[in-house]
């Protein structure tokens, strides 16, 4: 018997979830589930394909497309991959992580929304307030964001990645961030940087939500907060390992060693001895700790700031433009990155290759051709989806599209 899938295992334990916890679960874990549980079955509808040659057709049963689905996000983590590698300039890149303290954790699962907000604005308020100063960049500077929720074992663990050229835009010119911090930390001072985020978040839990500020510990604002900087030479390793989190979540599908009525059987590899561990949770207890790493409807793991955002495509033009005018720029290919604390997951090793001037943009992947004609053997185009109240409608099983039916609109 094969590993399950994460359909199987929600499909498995998601009513017992819902008669124990309905009551209490926000409306996004309703969704998740209704859509996970769905997910490759009749119960998501059909979608119908038909061969651009000799008009053949096949029908498959839809996918849930829903974000936190590890099947359905694959080709789109791809897709972001080579969008965000075109838009890499020839300098070296950093890797910033920002982690809250763990006393923080459990104010922001119950309130995602407005956290992680805070979260993604006041850390990149932090890299643009330091880098602004005379005495570090003394300029603007351009970054990526990614929210990054769990630990190895769905732990809930929150904190932000920044991809950010190491150097600053000033006056038309660009400064690059060559030298070492006193701490052997590359681009920013770390202390400098962890003391403005804390005092941040500080302001801004009492300026916006002193509800929420009462609520948290005093002890944890002063100590030390947690910020890690690491090179990543050209970028293009680091947006490599940031893309798993973009349209995907928590947990990998070969993590999935076993499914029953009693749990799941889930396995990962210690940060600390890189052994492989395998762990066995109570079915309600894997669901717990899965759907509290999904988002709120509309709330997005992936931001840009500074001239990277999409307001700002005029100065990253000249930026770029005026880095890829000097035939001088080469980047070292990237040391392998270590995990750290606030991020458990090891990136892979990186591809080497200098980019120079003139080097053609990656393209995108090409999009692999799941339902392939077996009489032309070319890819067949959707033609047709019909929901699953579509479904029962008429006599049981199903029928072909009408040939000249308009794409998208569902057969009646």
């Amino acid at each position: 018997m094969g590993r399950p899938t994460l359909a199987e295992v929600v499909a498995q334990h998601a009513p017992a979830y819902r008669a124990a916890y309905g009551g209490r679960m926000p409306a996004s874990h309703w969704r998740a589930l209704g859509r996970l549980e769905a997910c490759g079955s009749e119960a998501a509808g059909r979608v119908f394909y038909q061969c651009p040659q000799c008009d053949d057709w096949r029908m498959a049963p839809a996918s849930c497309g829903h974000r936190a689905c590890h099947a359905c996000g694959h080709h789109k983590s791809l897709e972001w991959e080579a969008r965000q590698q075109a838009r890499l300039l020839p300098v070296n890149y950093v890797l910033v992580t920002f982690t809250i303290p763990a006393e923080f954790r459990s104010v922001f699962r119950s309130h995602q929304e407005i956290c992680y907000d805070l979260l993604f604005g006041q850390s990149a308020g932090t890299l643009r307030d330091i880098a602004a100063d005379p005495r570090h960049l003394g300029g603007a500077v351009g970054m990526t964001g990614v929210l990054h929720t769990w630990r190895r074992d769905l732990g809930y663990h929150p904190h932000v990645h920044f991809i950010m050229p190491a150097g600053a835009w000033k006056d038309g010119a660009w400064r690059d961030g060559k030298r070492f911090a006193k701490d052997s930390n590359f681009f920013l001072e770390v202390r400098v940087l962890a003391t403005r985020m804390r005092n941040r978040m500080l302001k801004a839990f009492q300026r916006e939500h002193p509800d929420l500020h009462r609520a948290l510990p005093m002890g944890a604002w002063r100590q030390r907060w947690n910020v890690q900087i690491q090179p990543v030479g050209k970028g293009d390793t680091a947006l490599g390992y940031l893309a798993r989190y973009v349209q995907k979540t928590a947990i990998a599908a070969n993590r999935l060693l076993h499914n029953d009525a009693q749990g799941v059987t889930l396995s990962w590899t210690d940060r600390q001895t890189g052994a492989q561990r395998t762990q066995k949770l109570l079915g309600h207890e894997f669901l717990r700790r899965f759907l509290q790493h999904v988002l709120p409807k509309g709330l997005t793991r992936v931001r840009h700031f500074g001239w990277l955002s999409p307001a700002a495509k005029k100065t990253y033009t000249a930026i770029k433009s005026t880095l890829e005018a000097d035939p001088s720029r080469t980047v070292p290919p990237a040391p392998t990155p270590e995990a750290s604390a606030a991020d458990p997951v090891t990136p892979g090793t990186p591809t080497p290759g200098t980019p120079t001037p003139g080097t053609p943009t990656p393209e995108a992947p090409p999009k692999p051709h799941k339902h392939c004609c077996p009489n032309c053997h070319v890819e067949m185009q959707f033609k047709e989806y019909w929901p699953a109240h579509k479904l029962g409608r008429g006599p049981p099983g199903y029928r072909p599209p009408p040939r000249a039916a308009p794409t998208g609109k569902a057969p009646a």
